[in-house]
């Protein structure tokens, strides 16, 4: 049981990690296009977050 909780532990922190990555990287982007899927990889990772918590 404990394997399982830290593995889900480190998915959270991976999720959280990219998430922030990819916010950083859209406060610098100036492309609409990328910003837009920057967006919804930022969305993808909020939702894997909220599903394993």
């Amino acid at each position: 049981m404990k394997i399982k909780t830290n593995i889900t532990n480190l998915r959270i922190k991976w999720h959280t990690i990219r998430k922030n990555y990819l916010e950083l990287l859209l406060d610098s982007c100036l492309n609409a296009m990328i910003q837009t899927k920057l967006k919804q990889k930022i969305t993808y990772h909020n939702n894997r977050i909220f599903d394993l918590v």
